[in-house]
């Protein structure tokens, strides 16, 4: 298939069984993703939820990009690839759908960027094939989540939880990052592997770095816009003259389903915060998920979790009784 320019404003929409996804060439950034399996309110099911959008209101993207030593030899989130195609739908019958988007520079440096989407699944790989020119190229790989204050409007409601950034590793554990922090002072932590994500209270949005490497993670204020960014890069990596290396990432963009969570990454699924109650709550979730299991239907579970949790504390139930 032939290859065509797009100029920057172009959008390649993704349509899969979970999402809609749109991605701008430029940068090829995610700029917005509709849930198709949540609404904004019971009350009205068509009204479905934008999670990432680029409007002035709610502005909120994912944002990754390549770096270089040497200067125009890797492409930006502000560089613009080129793109074979402008809509990718999932078909009947497949399971993945491969986004791949092209860069080249002067120096014959080449880029294939490439957004890998499943079948219900809310991860995306992210994954950069560079081909180094007549010199050695040396960069890393950065990504970031670019987001404004949040505001309630018709189609966002905003529930009054923890709304803001989070970093993990397992050296310094969990740790949150609101927006004032992100305004007050640039975060400047160097760590070996962890995540960022953005959350709010049932969805979040994440950036997973490669394995294996030491990443330096920051947070930028942009007073004039009023945006608040989170993002990593990692260690950088040397790719001969003319020969061909791999970098890669996944992107984290829905629901905070905690079973899915603890299988993409370690710690993930802290981001479902119950707070002082979490030695309580865990270990509840666990029973009302085991029985919905069994019945494969959340009414039964919760029913079937209550007699647990009355046949437990039964006998204190009963001391209690008598001491009245």
């Amino acid at each position: 298939m032939c290859i065509r320019d797009r100029p920057i404003s172009d959008r390649i929409k993704i349509v899969t069984d979970v999402l809609d996804v749109e991605i701008d060439t430029k940068g090829g950034d995610i700029v917005r993703v509709v849930l198709r399996d949540y609404s904004v309110t019971a009350d009205e099911p068509e009204e479905l939820l934008v999670l990432l959008t680029d409007e002035n209101v709610n502005y909120h993207v994912a944002q990754s990009g390549l770096v270089s030593k040497n200067k125009g030899t890797a492409p930006s989130h502000n560089a613009v690839y080129r793109s074979e195609q402008s809509v990718y739908r999932l078909a009947e019958g497949t399971d993945v759908i491969e986004v791949p988007l092209y860069w080249t520079n002067n120096d014959g440096v080449s880029v294939k960027k490439v957004l890998t989407f499943r079948r219900n699944d809310y991860v995306a790989d992210v994954n950069y094939t560079v081909t180094a020119g007549s010199q050695n190229w040396t960069g890393s790989d950065y990504m970031q989540i670019t987001r404004s204050l949040p505001v309630e409007t018709n189609g966002n409601v905003f529930i009054h939880t923890y709304t803001g950034g989070v970093v993990y590793n397992e050296e310094i554990k969990y740790e949150k990052y609101d927006f004032d922090d992100i305004a007050e002072k640039n975060l400047n932590y160097q760590l070996t592997d962890g995540w960022l994500a953005m959350i709010q209270h049932y969805f979040l949005a994440a950036w997973l770095p490669e394995t294996g490497k030491d990443n330096l993670y920051f947070s930028r204020y942009n007073s004039s816009k009023d945006h608040y960014t989170l993002g990593t890069r990692t260690s950088a990596i040397t790719i001969d003259a003319g020969q061909t290396g791999q970098i890669t990432s996944r992107f984290v963009v829905g629901p905070k389903l905690q079973n899915k969570l603890e299988e993409i990454a370690p710690g993930l699924d802290l981001t479902v915060d119950y707070g002082i109650l979490t030695i309580f709550a865990k270990p509840l979730f666990w029973l009302l998920d085991f029985f919905h299991g069994i019945f494969n239907n959340w009414g039964w579970a919760i029913i079937f979790l209550t007699i647990t949790v009355k046949a437990v504390f039964y006998k204190l139930s009963e001391m209690s009784y008598r001491s009245m």
